[in-house]
């Protein structure tokens, strides 16, 4: 999987859940086209293939979204 993209992935999550407390989605917004851009450019470099893309983005959807539940019991 690609490490770019869960990185890209969990930077999104978290800053949308950030925003979400302020409705300031200025910051997710920017990750997001950030992310996609990175995605992107594996791809079209060849240093990955779209399923490893996926795949990184799946790994890094799951870590965030267990960091999230793990942070929110304290």
């Amino acid at each position: 999987p690609s490490s770019h993209a869960a990185a890209m992935a969990i930077y999104f999550i978290y800053s949308v859940n950030e925003a979400s407390s302020t409705y300031n989605y200025t910051e997710a917004i920017y990750f997001f086209i950030l992310g996609t851009i990175t995605c992107y450019s594996r791809v079209y470099l060849n240093y990955h293939t779209p399923e490893q893309i996926a795949a990184g983005l799946v790994y890094g959807i799951f870590c965030s979204l267990i960091f999230n539940m793990f942070m929110s019991n304290f």
